[in-house]
C-alpha cells in the first residue's frame, strides 16, 4: 500500500483526503491530544542547551505522555542511565542536521525500551518536527510496511503542497509553512479518531429485497434508531450522523453487524446488558483469555456484562481485590485496589502512608480515591484509552495484564503491614 499524492489531495487504502481537510483534522489532534505546541518549544530548548541529563529526563518524560505511553517511559528511564540517553539524543540531533532521519532513527532505537520505531520516532518528532514524522502501528496498519525515511518523503511532499495552495495550518507557523510533524498529526487523527471517517462496510440482506444484497456503509459515529426483536433475527435501524437529519436509514440483522456496534441503544451511547466493556461485545472475552493464559495467581469471574469486573488473587485474604474499570465517556481504563470489609477506611489511611514507597515501587502515580460506604480504593489509571475501539484492545488488554501482574507483585508486603 502506499500514498497516492495529487494536485487535489491524496489517497492511502480507503482514505481519500482533499489539502482543505487538512486544517480541520491538525486541528484535531490538537484539540484530541494537548501539550503538543509546548513540547514542541521543550525540544528545542533541550537541544539548544546540549541534552543536559535533568532536561533530558523531563523530555522523554513528557514525550511518552503526549504519546500515551506512561509504562514506556517507566522502563525507559529505570533500564537506561540519562547520559547514555542524553548521547544517543545527541547524537541523533547531530544526524538531524544532516536531514540523516535514518541514521537519527538508528541512533535513538539504541535506548532500551524505547521502541523501535515507535516511540524513539516520537522524540525526533519533537526534537525536528520539519522533518520527523512518528512511524508507530496505526500508521503501519493504514499505510502498509514503509520505512521511516520514505514516510518522511512523503510527507515532506504533502507539506510542501499544503504550503503552496496556502492551507491554514493550525500550528500558526511562520510564513503559512507546513511542517512534516504537522502532516504526521493531520493523517494520524484521520486514521485513528476522526469521527467523519468511514468505519466499515458489511454485506447485508436489504429491508426492500431480501433477495438482493446490499453494501451499506456505516459511520463511527451512528445512531442505533430502532431495536426490534423477531423469532428468527433482531435488526437495528443505523443513521449515519450525516444523513441523520435527512431521515436516511438502513435496516441491518444483527448478525451482519460489526460486534463492536452491538449493544447499543437509542440512547447514542448508553451500554445496554451485554458481554461487554461499555456495551461492546468481546472486550472481557479476550481480555480474561489472556489471563488465563499468563497470571494464575488470579481467580476470575464470570464473564462481567457491565464496564468493570472484581477479581479476587487466589493467595490474598477476601478483603482485598483487584478491579479492572473502563470508561468510554472519558476514553480511560484502570486498575485498582480494593480494600472491603469492617475498618476498610482505616486501613486505607494506613495504606495511605506508604503512599511514597508504593508510587515508587509501582513507578507512576495512583489516584487514592479514598473510601465510600463499602469500600476504599487506589487506581491507576490509563488516559485516552476507548474501550469501544476495536483497534486500542490489544494495546489496552497489553497494559491491563501488565498493571495488574505489577499490583500483584508489588502490593503483598504493604496490604500485610496494615492487618
Amino acid at each position: 500500500m502506499s500514498i497516492t499524492i495529487s494536485d487535489r489531495g491524496i489517497q492511502f487504502g480507503q482514505h481519500s483526503l482533499a489539502y482543505a481537510d487538512f486544517t480541520r483534522l491538525c486541528q484535531g489532534h490538537l484539540d484530541y491530544v494537548p501539550g503538543t505546541v509546548d513540547l514542541e518549544a521543550k525540544g528545542a530548548r533541550l537541544s539548544n542547551s546540549g541534552f543536559p541529563d535533568d532536561g533530558v529526563k523531563q523530555f522523554v518524560f513528557d514525550v511518552c505522555h503526549w504519546g500515551g505511553g506512561d509504562r514506556v517511559r517507566g522502563i525507559v528511564l529505570s533500564r537506561n542511565t540519562l547520559s547514555s540517553i542524553a548521547s544517543r539524543l545527541r547524537d541523533a540531533w547531530g544526524r538531524l542536521g544532516n536531514r540523516d532521519v535514518e541514521g537519527a532513527l538508528a541512533r535513538v532505537n539504541q535506548i532500551i525500551g524505547l521502541g523501535q520505531p515507535s516511540y524513539a520516532s516520537k522524540h525526533l518528532r519533537f526534537l525536528r518536527p520539519d522533518i520527523c514524522p512518528v512511524l508507530d502501528s496505526f500508521i503501519q496498519d493504514a499505510l502498509g510496511p514503509r520505512s521511516y525515511v520514505g514516510l518522511a518523503a512523503d510527507y515532506e511532499r504533502i507539506a510542501t503542497n499544503l504550503q503552496q495552495r496556502g492551507i491554514a495550518n493550525p500550528m500558526n507557523r511562520p510564513r503559512g509553512q507546513w511542517f512534516v510533524g504537522d502532516v504526521d498529526m493531520a493523517i494520524f487523527y484521520r486514521v485513528r479518531y476522526d469521527p467523519s471517517r468511514d468505519a466499515t462496510s458489511v454485506a447485508v440482506k436489504s429491508p426492500d429485497d431480501a433477495d438482493d444484497a446490499a453494501v451499506v456503509r456505516l459511520y463511527s459515529r451512528v445512531r442505533i434508531r430502532k431495536v426490534s426483536t423477531e423469532a428468527e433475527q433482531r435488526e437495528f435501524t443505523i443513521v449515519p450522523d450525516a444523513e441523520f437529519e435527512q431521515g436516511r436509514q438502513t435496516s441491518l440483522a444483527s448478525a451482519l453487524l460489526p460486534r463492536a456496534l452491538m449493544g447499543h441503544s437509542e440512547t447514542h451511547g448508553r451500554a445496554a446488558a451485554t458481554n461487554g466493556a461499555d456495551g461492546v461485545s468481546g472486550y472481557w472475552d479476550r481480555l480474561f483469555e489472556l489471563l488465563r493464559r499468563s497470571e494464575p495467581r488470579l481467580e476470575l469471574p464470570r464473564i462481567p456484562t457491565t464496564n468493570w469486573v472484581n477479581i479476587k488473587v487466589r493467595d490474598w485474604l477476601p478483603k482485598y481485590k483487584l478491579n479492572v474499570t473502563t470508561k468510554s465517556n472519558i476514553k480511560q481504563i484502570g486498575v485498582s485496589l480494593m480494600i472491603y470489609g469492617a475498618g476498610h477506611p482505616d486501613r486505607f489511611d494506613r495504606l495511605g502512608t506508604q503512599k511514597r514507597e508504593i508510587e515508587k515501587a509501582i513507578g507512576e502515580r495512583l489516584d487514592w480515591h479514598g473510601s465510600v460506604q463499602t469500600y476504599s480504593d487506589l487506581i491507576l489509571w490509563r488516559r485516552r484509552s476507548d474501550p469501544r475501539d476495536p483497534r486500542e484492545w490489544s494495546d489496552q488488554h497489553d497494559w491491563l495484564v501488565e498493571k495488574l501482574g505489577l499490583f500483584l507483585d508489588v502490593l503483598p508486603p504493604f496490604l500485610r503491614a496494615i492487618k
